[in-house]
C-alpha cells in the first residue's frame, strides 16, 4: 500500500510540474505576441521600398538601411498657423544631385463643439532635385483617438531620397484630438559599405551642382505657374509679389530651356517692373508684355431687404435658430432663396450655419451665392475665406477677401480682416505688409498694431 501512494504521488507531482510549465510557455507566448503586435502597430504600413522583399515568403520582412539626412518635429493645432514648412535651411546634395523638400500640410477641423478638434491630415510632399520639384500627394487619414505614438501617416520615394512622417505626439480634450506633433525624416539608402553621398551645399557652390538639369520638368512649370497666379492676386502687396515670384523662378531651374525658359522670361519681366515701381505704390492696372491686368469692381447686385417677399421666411427662421431649432431654420432659409435668389442675407446665414457645423463645401457655395449678389459684404467674404481655408484652398478664399477689402476703403476693418486671413493661412509676409499699410492710413489701430507683434514673433 506504501508502495503505491509513493508511485501515485510522484505522478501527481510531475502532472503538476507539467502542467506549472505549460502555463509558464503560454504566458511567455502572450507576451511575445503582444510584444510583437505593438512593435508592428509603431511601424504602420512601411514604404514599400523601405522592405526587403528578396526573403522566402512567410519570412518577416526586413528594412532596408537607410541614412537619415535630416529629421523635423511640427505641432498642429487649431491656432494660425503655416500650412507649408520649408525644414531645411539649404539644400543637401545626394549622390552629385542638390535636394530640398518641403511639406504642405492639409488639414479638416471639426468646429461644431466647444473645443475644435482635428477630423483629418494628409500632406502634400514635394522634393526638388537640382531645381526640378516633383510632387506627391499623400491622401488624407482619420485622426482618431486610438493612434499611438510613433504611428506611421505616410510617405513618398523621390529616386535616391524617399520623405516618412510619424505621429510624434497628441493632446486629447475629451474623445477630440485638439493638436498633434508630426515628425518627418528625409532619408536615402546607406551604400554597401554602408554610407550615403551626401552633404551640404555651399553659398558659393549652390548653383554649381555638377549633372544639373538643363530642362525643368513639367511639375516645375506648374509649380512656376501656381506662384505666378498667386502673385497677380495680390496686387495691393509688393512685396509678396516678389517673394513669389522669385519662388517661380526658382522652381523653374537654374537652366531653364524651352516652354520654362520664355516663362522665366514673363517672371523676370513683371520683377522688373515691380523693382522699378516706387515703394508704397501699386498700380490699378499692370502691363507685362501683351498682357494687362485691370482690377474691375463688380456691380452690387442687392435685392432691397424692405421689399423682398423672402423677408418673411428669412425672419421666421431667425426665430428658428434663436431657439436652436436649426433644421427647421434651414428649411426656411431654402425656401427663402428658393422665393427670391437675390435674397443675399438668407445666403449669407446659410453659409454661415454650414460653417459652424464643418460643411465647408455648403458653407463656401453658400457665402459665394452671397457675394454675387452682394459684392461689398464683408462678413461673406470673410466666411468664405474661413471655409476655404478649412476645407484645404486658402488662396482662393483669400483672393474673394482682396477683392471685397479693396471696395472697403472708409474704416480699417476690410483691410484688417484681409491682415488676420494672411496670418492664419501663414502668410506672414503680406500680414506685415497689410498691417503696416493700415497702421500708417489709420492711425495705429490696435487690432492691428497688436497683430503686427504677433506677426513679427513668427518671423523671429
Amino acid at each position: 500500500m506504501k508502495k503505491f501512494l509513493s508511485i501515485f504521488l510522484i505522478f501527481a507531482l510531475s502532472g503538476c510540474a507539467d502542467i506549472a510549465e505549460a502555463k509558464a510557455k503560454k504566458k511567455a507566448g502572450s507576451k511575445k505576441a503582444a510584444s510583437s503586435k505593438k512593435a508592428v502597430n509603431s511601424n504602420k504600413e512601411p514604404l514599400p521600398d523601405e522592405v526587403d522583399s528578396s526573403n522566402a515568403k512567410g519570412a518577416a520582412a526586413t528594412r532596408v538601411p537607410e541614412n537619415v539626412l535630416h529629421e523635423f518635429q511640427r505641432s498642429i493645432s487649431f491656432d494660425p498657423h503655416p500650412l507649408t514648412i520649408q525644414p531645411m535651411d539649404k539644400p543637401l546634395v545626394v549622390k552629385g544631385a542638390k535636394v530640398d523638400y518641403q511639406i504642405e500640410f492639409i488639414e479638416k477641423w471639426k468646429t461644431d463643439g466647444k473645443n475644435p478638434s482635428l477630423k483629418e491630415i494628409g500632406f502634400n510632399i514635394i522634393v526638388s532635385q537640382n531645381g526640378n520639384p516633383v510632387s506627391i500627394n499623400v491622401p488624407s487619414i482619420e485622426v482618431k483617438k486610438s493612434m499611438e505614438k510613433g504611428e506611421y501617416l505616410g510617405g513618398a520615394k523621390f529616386g535616391d531620397v524617399s520623405v516618412q512622417l510619424f505621429l510624434d505626439d497628441l493632446q486629447r480634450t475629451g474623445k477630440d484630438i485638439v493638436s498633434l506633433t508630426v515628425a518627418g525624416k528625409l532619408t536615402s539608402p546607406l551604400s554597401a559599405a554602408g554610407t550615403s553621398e551626401t552633404s551640404e551645399v555651399s553659398a558659393a557652390d549652390a548653383g554649381n551642382v555638377e549633372g544639373a538639369d538643363e530642362k525643368t520638368s513639367a511639375s516645375g512649370i506648374t509649380l512656376a505657374k501656381k506662384f505666378m497666379d498667386k502673385a497677380d492676386g495680390l496686387v495691393n502687396n509688393k512685396a509678396a509679389q516678389i517673394a513669389l515670384l522669385t519662388r517661380a523662378l526658382s522652381a523653374l531651374g537654374e537652366n531653364p530651356a524651352g516652354e520654362a525658359l520664355k516663362l522665366a522670361d514673363i517672371i523676370r519681366a513683371k520683377l522688373s517692373l515691380l523693382n522699378s515701381e516706387p515703394a508704397g505704390k501699386m498700380p490699378s492696372e499692370a502691363k507685362v508684355g501683351n498682357e494687362t491686368k485691370s482690377i474691375v469692381a463688380k456691380k452690387t447686385d442687392v435685392t432691397s431687404e424692405k421689399d423682398s417677399p423672402a423677408k418673411p421666411i428669412f425672419e421666421e427662421a431667425k426665430k428658428n435658430f434663436a431657439i436652436d431649432n436649426q433644421v427647421e431654420g434651414r428649411n426656411l432659409l431654402r425656401q427663402a432663396v428658393e422665393k427670391d435668389p437675390k435674397f443675399w442675407p438668407a445666403w449669407k446665414m446659410l453659409g454661415e450655419n454650414a460653417l459652424s457645423n464643418s460643411k465647408y463645401t455648403k458653407a463656401k457655395e453658400a457665402f459665394e451665392s452671397a457675394l454675387q449678389h452682394k459684392s461689398d459684404d464683408l462678413d461673406s467674404a470673410v466666411g468664405y475665406f474661413k471655409a476655404c481655408y478649412y476645407g484645404g484652398e486658402s488662396e482662393i478664399g483669400l483672393e474673394k477677401l482682396r477683392q471685397v477689402s479693396r471696395t472697403i476703403t472708409a474704416s480699417p476693418r476690410g483691410k484688417i480682416e484681409l491682415a488676420k486671413a494672411y496670418f492664419q493661412a501663414g502668410d506672414f509676409v503680406a500680414c506685415e505688409e497689410e498691417c503696416l499699410d493700415i497702421i500708417s492710413k489709420f492711425n495705429s489701430p490696435k487690432e492691428a498694431s497688436d497683430l503686427l507683434v504677433k506677426t513679427r514673433q513668427k518671423t523671429r
